[in-house]
């Protein structure tokens, strides 16, 4: 049995006309690229896999649309720290998870990780009870929260805030979710107190509801979320290879409505520290696309719209709900 990957050939116009000079004029040429002949009574179809610009044959174009059923949620926006509530009274907390349109995020978990611990240790305001590589809360989005279509491209945002902390973003109509905490000042924590930051990591975690990882991003410390606790690890290679330093870009606090954003285009977690950008006060963009950020799905691409994917397809190029073959296999 022949496999479809391999499936080459040449269907042809067949008015009763054709001789069989010129089947095998045909069929001595495709045999040179590996390919067969196979009549199909008034039409014309390619189904080779490479061209044949030497024949002077079209074909149509293939679609760039990209297959996004295996793209996790990912976080792509957060704001942590800021100042419209007094010092370390935070108001505009908020952390919006981009994902393809139609992705269920029931059940996933939202942490906020102490990265440095130590007892006011300052400029750290750390520790309260809290260790290294352990979580403040770990809430779970509730059921029923599924992505729209925000971007009109097949992906969307879900914006996730936390309780008195986002009042602020809650007042604007920006959050979808409202996960309650037990905190009234910070529920992300806020790295450092002081600008430019000392080494005081903290960490936001989004976890499958098993545990698997979908994001984890450690902010204002040399380096990132210690490697210790029940959720270090994440922060850490080989789960992560990539943290946002003491250097920047991180959150002073005292802008108000700025905020850590992806500005790149790519589909999934961040995977580089450059990937990020601070926005500036009134900056931020929950529940839209990030300035300079272009983001779009699509279903995997189908050339013929045959109804099989090009890769699933024996004949990407022809229109074959069939999928017969030459060999009749």
């Amino acid at each position: 049995m022949e496999q479809r990957s391999e499936e080459r050939a040449l269907y042809f116009l067949d008015d009763g006309q054709n001789s069989d000079e010129s089947v095998n004029f045909l069929s001595v040429r495709l045999d040179l690229l590996g390919g067969s002949v196979k009549s199909l009574k008034g039409s014309i179809f390619l189904c080779l896999g490479i061209t044949l610009v030497a024949l002077g044959l079209g074909f149509p174009s293939v679609s760039n649309a990209q297959d996004c059923s295996a793209i996790d949620p990912w976080i792509n926006e957060f704001d942590y720290d800021s100042n419209d509530g007094g010092i370390n009274n935070d108001r505009d907390e908020f952390i919006e998870i981009a994902a393809p349109a139609g992705t269920d995020l029931s059940g996933i978990r939202i942490l906020a990780v102490e990265g440095n611990s130590g007892f006011l240790s300052l400029p750290c305001l750390s520790g309260l009870g809290v260790t290294t590589g352990n979580a403040y809360f770990d809430l779970a989005i509730p059921a029923g929260t599924v992505v729209g279509d925000d971007t009109g491209t097949g992906v969307g945002f879900v914006v996730v805030c936390l309780g008195t902390t986002s009042n602020d973003i809650q007042s604007a109509g920006f959050c979808d979710v409202v996960l309650p905490t037990q905190f009234s000042d910070s529920s992300l924590k806020n790295g450092s107190l002081t600008a430019p930051a000392g080494n005081c990591p903290d960490g936001v975690l989004m976890l499958e509801g098993d545990g698997s990882l979908l994001d984890a991003i450690s902010y204002e410390g040399s380096g990132p979320v210690g490697d210790s606790g029940s959720y270090g690890h994440y922060f850490n290679p080989p789960d992560t290879q990539y943290f946002l330093s003491n250097s920047g870009p991180y959150d002073t606090g005292y802008p108000v409505f700025n905020s850590l954003a992806i500005v790149s285009d790519g589909l999934g977690r961040a995977t580089s520290a450059s990937d990020w950008a601070l926005m500036p006060s009134h900056g931020h963009s929950p529940g839209s696309l990030n300035p300079g950020q272009e983001l779009s799905c699509g279903p995997p691409p189908d050339t013929d719209n045959d109804g099989f994917s090009d890769e699933e397809d024996n004949c990407p190029l022809a229109f074959n709900p069939g999928q017969e073959d030459v060999d009749a296999d």
